[in-house]
């Protein structure tokens, strides 16, 4: 087939243009501005090509995103057309962006902006977007063919403050390194359980993120979706991009963030992440309730277990499920699988370590409320086992219908509490001020009009820099003296010579005005007359306002100009005019900051991430709780003494309730001190005792038959009433343990027999701290003293006995050889048929005498 072709190249070398695209619904308040450049490709062929292009050349390519300056709230979105060509249906861009919450969840969702652009658009000005967040864009062109998409490129939005914090661009969560896990104490015959209602936590993560520009420091949030929810937060300084979060259940799933905290209550915060955490105890099963009947005994109570443990490839199996069980209005727990045998023989019994996910009982009585609970025991690695959380309870018995109802409350109050966090959504409310007060700046973004009317020095452009704080009125500035530059005198000493310029200082007063003053200078001809005016800075148009004249003429004396603040007059300048006895008059003297001192008073920021507080913000200074505008130094006093104190510029907590304080800042020359007021709930803790070893990790032991010396410390050890320590169990075989008379919360154990030493203790209950129980694992071990004493003692007894055998058996020789050297002898001697006996030692024959043979 015969074909024919005709290209046309039409370039236009640089077509620019402003107009606005309609905003989607989605982006009310989004401005999109775009810049038009054109470089058009036409080609067409006298024949249809008989199927469509590649996806790759209908493709918009080369997308690139270059952010604004600092403030500007802006970047520029470019790409390249198609390899086949613009699109006849034109562009689709799309960018969208993780909206923001208190704590990381499984679940997210997006903000997506999406605006169309004609065929020959290339490039778009996107502007008012939130500042230090990371976002994605996509590209697409529309034919007709499709819609074709180009790859997705992302960028961090520029910052809207000097003080902001940059983007987190990456970041990443794996599974920790698996920490020693201490086996518990389970004795599986023993008629009560006294294990713990939460374990010991050994699981971790680790989390490291890239490093963010301007960062005051870090923050990192982690959440256990998986039943029962757990949230925690930990702060790392800003010179460390990576930490170890620990304490973690074992297995569990945890989402993650990681915030870069700026100024103004700003941040940015990477992406979601999530890992699972390294083996070790487990979070508590659910349970499930059910009746039955064995036919002619009774009816039997069921509970079906259902663990919460993920399946994953290192996870600690499963050894047994230990379930336990009291009476309403008791405190001691039993162990349902010794107490509740059943001797009708009608149930299988659970024995121990049975991993079964079901266990079903007869009541001990068909008139009282029961209350069960379970945990799930897993194999240690060493060869123990370790039990895990208790779960929360199911009832049963008359009234365990509205007592069921009260536990899937405090489930509910447990998982919310949780989910929202007190501190957490502090911050985050706290941020969205800080956002609403950025999209305020964004609105009143206007040119700046130059005075019709002003002094010499008034400005005449607005500023070109970023904002280094919100722009609300007020703001603080620091004006010099006036009269250090900008006027020469000719000198003489007639009265040709205007007097020096005076010394004109400012003072802020209570109430909204100011006190200013002047003075002659130390040099030249004095003034004798001073006389002063102002000039009004507004606020709301920002536009100079005419001079006032003042009335008052005095010599050198203190002039006082009350300036009320209302809607438009925020600041105000001053000029003085000084004149000596021959009349003649020094240059207008203006204050050195063209835009005005604020007239409004000093102003304190409370910080919102503590609107509760906790026993562990005791020792909290006070200006981690509110800070003054002017960058003075707050101070506070206590309105509920019984509740807290304010000790050497810090909190002091005292007991749970309400404390009341009132922040004040002391008065400056530029502003006077402002006083705010906020109160706080303080919540009453339950008191956790720490030992020594936590920190090191390392096993506690103690060798046979010596001593060893740990200090337990009560979470409230700084409070004016701490709590006390009392031990209340440990097996007296094994070890005995007693606490130091003359040093609080010094434990003494001593080692009696190898074995494991389980000590058991509580805590009182102070104002503060609610009382808790807890307990230290202690192993007995070989004492290698003992051991080489007791060799040392076997080698002397031996040495001993050895020495004493040669001793005898030199005596029996020593004795044989005297009882042979006395012995006598008597021999027969004859002479023909005379005889005769000779005795003696040794005998011999007279002479004519033969011994008788």
């Amino acid at each position: 087939m015969r074909r024919e072709s005709i290209r046309v190249l039409l370039v236009l070398a640089l077509v620019c243009g402003l107009f606005s695209v309609p905003q989607a619904s989605q982006a009310a308040g989004i401005r999109i501005t775009v810049s038009i450049r054109i470089w058009i490709t036409i080609t067409w062929t006298t024949t249809r090509a008989s199927s469509p292009p590649a996806e790759a050349s209908l493709s918009p390519a080369n997308v690139q995103i270059t952010p604004g300056a600092t403030g500007s709230s802006s970047a520029v979105i470019s790409w390249s057309p198609p390899l086949a060509g613009a699109p006849s249906g034109g562009y689709t861009v799309r960018f969208s962006t993780y909206d923001k919450t208190a704590v990381p969840q499984g679940s997210a969702t997006w903000s997506e902006y999406k605006y169309d652009a004609a065929s020959n658009v290339n490039e778009m000005l996107v502007t008012d977007i939130a500042p230090s967040s990371l976002y994605q864009v996509n590209v697409t062109a529309n034919d007709g063919y499709g819609t074709h998409y180009s790859a997705t490129s992302n960028f961090c939005s520029p910052k809207y403050y000097t003080t902001d914090a940059g983007c987190i661009l990456s970041a990443s969560a794996t599974k920790g390194t698996s920490a020693s896990i201490p086996s518990s104490n389970i004795d599986a015959t023993s008629a009560t359980w006294s294990l713990p209602d939460k374990a010991v936590k050994s699981g971790s993560i680790n989390v490291t993120w890239s490093p963010a520009d301007n960062v005051n420091s870090y923050l990192v949030q982690w959440y256990g979706d998986q039943y029962p929810n757990e949230y925690g937060e930990r702060s790392v300084p800003a010179g460390t991009t990576s930490t170890t979060i620990s304490g973690l259940t074992g297995s569990k799933l945890y989402y993650m963030k990681v915030f870069a905290l700026g100024g103004n209550n700003g941040y940015s915060e990477s992406d979601k992440l999530s890992a699972y955490a390294s083996p070790g105890a487990t979070s508590a099963p659910v349970l499930s309730k059910g009746t039955d009947t064995c036919i002619g005994i009774g009816d039997f109570v069921i509970i079906g277990i259902n663990s919460q443990t993920p399946n994953q490839v290192d996870k600690l199996s499963t050894k047994a499920f230990l379930t336990r069980f009291r009476k309403e209005g008791t405190t001691s727990w039993q162990n349902a699988d010794q107490a509740l045998k059943d001797k009708k023989r009608c149930l299988t019994d659970s024995v121990y370590p049975d991993i079964k996910e079901r266990r079903e009982y007869f009541l001990p009585d068909a008139t009282s409320n029961f209350e069960f609970q379970v945990s799930e025991v897993s194999n240690t690695p060493s060869g123990g086992a370790v039990a895990g959380d208790w779960s929360y309870s199911v009832w049963f018995g008359p009234n365990a219908v509205a007592l069921n109802r009260n536990v899937v409350a405090q489930e509910e109050s447990d998982g919310l509490a949780q989910k929202a966090n007190a501190s957490a959504v502090a911050r985050y409310n706290a941020y969205r001020t800080y956002l609403a007060n950025v999209v305020a700046a964004q609105k009143a973004a206007a040119p700046v009009t130059s005075p019709t009317t002003a002094p010499t020095t008034a400005p005449t452009t607005a500023p070109t820099t970023a904002p280094t704080t919100p722009t609300t009125s007020g703001s603080t500035s620091t004006p010099t003296t006036a009269g250090s530059g900008g006027y020469v005198a000719s000198y003489n000493d007639k009265c040709t010579r205007a007097p020096d310029a005076p010394i004109v200082t400012y003072k802020r007063a209570s109430g909204s005005y100011l006190v200013f003053k002047a003075a002659a200078a130390s040099t030249g001809m004095p003034a004798t007359n001073l006389n002063y005016r102002t000039i009004q800075w507004n606020g709301k148009t920002q536009k100079w306002g005419e001079w006032s004249k003042l009335t008052s003429t005095m010599a050198l004396i203190e002039a006082t100009e009350y300036i009320f603040s209302s809607a438009d007059i925020k600041r105000a300048s001053f000029a003085v005019y000084a004149s000596n006895k021959c009349g003649n008059s020094a240059t207008v003297k203006e204050s050195s900051n063209s835009d005005g001192i604020p007239i409004d008073e000093d102003s304190i920021a409370k910080d919102y991430r503590y609107i509760t507080l906790n026993p562990s913000d005791s020792g909290l200074q006070i200006s981690e709780l509110a800070k003054a505008k002017s960058g003075a130094v707050v101070s506070a006093t206590s309105a509920s003494p019984n509740v807290c104190a304010v000790i050497a510029g810090k909190l002091t907590l005292l007991s749970s309730g309400t404390c009341e304080l009132t922040f004040t800042s002391p008065d400056t020359d530029f502003i006077a001190g402002g006083t705010a007021s906020n109160s706080y709930t303080v919540f009453k803790g339950t008191n956790k005792v720490s030992f020594n070893y936590e920190s090191t990790g390392v096993r506690v032991t103690v060798k046979e038959q010596e001593q060893i010396k740990e200090t337990l410390k009560v979470a409230d050890a700084l409070s004016p009433n701490p709590a006390k320590i009392t031990i209340t169990d440990f097996p007296s075989q094994t070890c005995d343990v007693s606490l130091d008379p003359t040093t609080p919360g010094l434990l003494v154990v001593t080692g009696k027999k190898i074995g494991y030493c389980a000590i058991w203790g509580k805590t009182s209950d102070t104002p503060l701290m609610g009382a808790s129980s807890f307990d230290l694992g202690v192993y007995v071990v070989e004492n290698p003293r003992l051991i080489a004493e007791a060799k040392a003692k076997a080698a002397a007894e031996a040495q001993a006995a050895a020495e004493a055998k040669a001793t005898a058996d030199a005596q029996a020789a020593a004795a044989v050889a005297a009882a042979k050297a006395n012995k006598k002898v008597t021999i027969t001697c004859v002479k023909g048929k005379l005889t005769k006996k000779v005795t003696g030692a040794s005998p011999k024959c007279p002479a004519g005498y033969k011994k008788k043979i």
